[in-house]
């Protein structure tokens, strides 16, 4: 699916294997299309060698966005923009709905190839590290018409046509009762 140029959400619980399957599809993406891998925050970011979503599409750290809150880019940054064929975007878990319309606004925003045009690769566990959202921030996005604070409640995400691929054999840990009782924390029980 990866190859065939489809949008994939990636998901698993712990231990499934999701950071070696995006390492390796990053390899073989890398081969024949130029991949940019972002994340929420910068230790995700880091953790797949990449940089933070804010700082590639030049947000602003504060704030619910709407469409006038997007920055204009550098001349280079939007050559750069054009030339990725492919973002993967890790811990989607934390990946607010109004951060992925704003990816696509600043792209439209800049003349830059839409993010429509360009696959996306979301990875991450929805019941690991939650969408970070105090009550003013939540009412402010429900205000402008999200109906939930996760990264498939963006406007554009439905226009997507993402595959779902979930990962569900625990490789990292082989003690059966500690996967059942990570499990059970995994699922709030």
């Amino acid at each position: 699916l990866v190859l065939s140029g489809r949008n994939i959400f990636l998901t698993g619980k712990a231990g499934t294997g999701k950071s070696h399957v995006v390492r390796e599809v990053m390899k073989l993406l890398n081969r024949k299309m130029n991949v940019a891998a972002i994340a929420p925050t910068g230790m995700a970011a880091n953790h797949i060698g990449g940089q933070t979503i804010h700082s590639m599409f030049s947000l602003n750290p504060f704030g619910i966005f709407d469409p006038s809150m997007c920055n204009f880019m550098r001349k280079e940054k939007k050559r750069m923009m054009d030339k990725i064929d492919a973002f993967v975007i890790d811990e989607v878990s934390m990946l607010r709905p109004d951060i992925l319309d704003a990816m696509f606004w600043t792209l439209e925003h800049n003349k830059c190839n839409p993010l429509h045009k360009k696959q996306l690769i979301f990875v991450g566990d929805m019941k690991q590290l939650p969408v970070v959202l105090d009550d003013n921030a939540r009412a402010v996005l429900f205000e402008r018409g999200y109906k939930g604070a996760t990264f498939q409640d963006a406007f554009h995400y439905k226009d997507l046509n993402v595959v779902d691929i979930e990962l569900n054999e625990v490789l990292r840990q082989d003690d059966e009762e500690f996967i059942s009782n990570l499990n059970i924390i995994r699922e709030g029980g």
